[in-house]
């Protein structure tokens, strides 16, 4: 289950993430980008199963928040589920809302560092790699890339230069 909510972040109602997803309601999002200590970020490649957005390029990870979870519990179980990382506490960067007509999205946005291997969930990712922010930038300019990921690197961009 997961919370919908008004424009100011408010809950309005409680609903499965299935009719979120087929009905595009406003809901919560975490999403971490993830950096190695090279400054390199992680991209990755969503299953070609996912409905929203599959086989498109993305950046980081992004967790929908269940009913009554905060976004830094979405925040870790989405780095845990996804690339099997663990023990990471992320930084806030900060807070958008991403809307369009098939997603709507409020995200807090934060930053981790992990140098370990990522072990992807095959379920939700097909491939994970990290490449330099500019390889992140071409590959959402010339790859299919999900909107939602191409709108958080771009303030996360503008944010860091």
């Amino acid at each position: 289950m997961v919370d919908i909510v008004d424009e100011k972040d408010k809950v309005i109602s409680t609903t499965t993430k299935r009719e979120m997803v087929e009905n595009a309601l406003l809901h919560r999002a975490a999403r971490v980008v993830l950096l190695n200590s090279k400054g390199e970020v992680l991209v990755q490649k969503r299953s070609e199963k996912k409905k929203v957005y599959p086989g498109c390029w993305d950046i980081g990870v992004a967790e929908t928040v269940q009913s009554g979870e905060s976004f830094e519990e979405a925040a870790t179980r989405g780095l845990n589920e996804e690339m099997g990382v663990s023990d990471v506490i992320g930084d806030f960067l900060f807070k958008t809302k991403f809307l369009s007509k098939d997603n709507n999205v409020i995200y807090k946005v934060f930053e981790a560092f992990y140098d370990g291997d990522v072990k992807v969930q095959e379920e939700e990712v097909d491939e994970a790699r990290f490449v330099p922010l500019d390889g992140a930038i071409s590959i959402a300019n010339l790859e299919k890339f999900s909107p939602t990921g191409k709108f958080i690197l771009d303030k996360y961009v503008e944010m860091k230069r």
